[in-house]
């Protein structure tokens, strides 16, 4: 199993890492994207402006409970996953993340509509993930949360209970209304910080939830050989909510963020039965148009059935329903 890298009060995915290397390449990243929307001569750039109601949004009523399993993809990495009669929120971000990184579409269920939350799982501390406006909001209920290593002393300065720090391959069993739910903390290859001075300070990874139906939540990571030795582990994984995006700059952004096209190796490599794609469409963080990753996945998946014939590809829009 893999193992975290810790030294000198910081993390790595290995021995070989070094934080300039991530400082470097994620400062150049957003520059080119701040390049190409404001600067970019070419006129094909995605123009936020236009109606994307009619195309990405659902208008599905969320559930208060459900004991069979539905997932709501809210953006992002933002799901809303009911099983068991409990309510499971995935790293939490519904306003914009800064002035110039606007969102696309709002919300697929508004802060305010959702229903009681009783865990939040959050895979690492980056804004678009993990949003403290949002969270304070839903302390009102109380809710378990459940973190990397590293970040629950920024829940404690806010007054929040109930915090439980996870290390990759930890898990834990809470009790559900029929049987038992168990998250697992796993390995994920990114990196984490809320500003430059913390810079990984705390751990980052994925998350498996084993109740009804066995769903793994990839978080960001990029590609390697992590999904292999999770599959070693778990030899059932129903439903994989992987990222697709962003894609450009690739060589910026390969050592951080998989590929839309990596993204459906390592669901291949998950044995997982269902996809569900995130982290596209939500924000423009890099230098992809807006449904770029949703036209490569498609692309991928028409052209590679002999591997996926047994396979099915869930596209939800945000706030759509999907019910296994």
């Amino acid at each position: 199993m893999k193992k975290v890298y810790f030294k000198n009060g910081i993390f790595f995915n290995n021995d070989k890492e070094s934080r300039l290397g991530y400082l470097i390449s994620i400062i150049w990243t957003f520059a080119v994207s701040l390049k190409k929307r404001f600067f970019s001569i070419k006129k094909k750039l995605f123009h936020p402006a236009l109606s994307l109601e009619k195309v990405w949004s659902s208008n599905d009523i969320p559930s208060a409970k459900s004991m069979f399993p539905l997932i709501t993809w809210i953006g992002q990495s933002t799901f809303l996953i009911q099983i068991d009669g409990i309510n499971i929120l995935t790293d939490p971000i519904f306003g914009d993340l800064a002035f110039l990184y606007k969102r696309f579409e709002k919300p697929g269920i508004a802060l305010e509509d959702l229903p009681t939350i009783d865990y939040i799982l959050i895979s690492h501390n980056h804004r678009d993930h993990m949003e403290e406006k949002a969270l304070l909001y839903l302390k009102k209920f109380n809710p378990i949360i459940c973190v990397p290593l590293g970040n629950k002393k920024w829940f404690d300065k806010r007054g929040f209970k109930n915090v439980i720090e996870f290390s990759w391959w930890q898990d834990k069993v809470f009790l559900a209304v029929s049987k038992n739910i168990k998250f697992s903390f796993l390995p994920a290859h990114h990196w984490s910080s809320r500003d430059v001075w913390d810079m990984n300070r705390s751990l980052w990874g994925s998350w498996m939830i084993e109740g009804d139906k066995t769903i793994y939540f990839a978080g960001d990571s990029a590609y390697s050989d992590n999904y292999k030795i999770i599959s070693d582990k778990f030899s059932t994984i129903d439903i994989a909510l992987m990222p697709i995006g962003p894609n450009e700059p690739r060589k910026e952004l390969d050592h951080v963020h998989m590929s839309t096209e990596q993204a459906c190796m390592a669901f291949l490599d998950l044995k997982a039965k269902n996809f569900i794609p995130m982290h596209w469409g939500t924000f423009w963080l890099a230098s992809d148009h807006f449904d770029d990753p949703i036209v490569r996945l498609k692309t991928w998946w028409r052209n590679n059935e002999h591997s996926v014939h047994d396979k099915v590809l869930h596209i939800a829009k945000f706030g759509q329903k999907n019910k296994f």
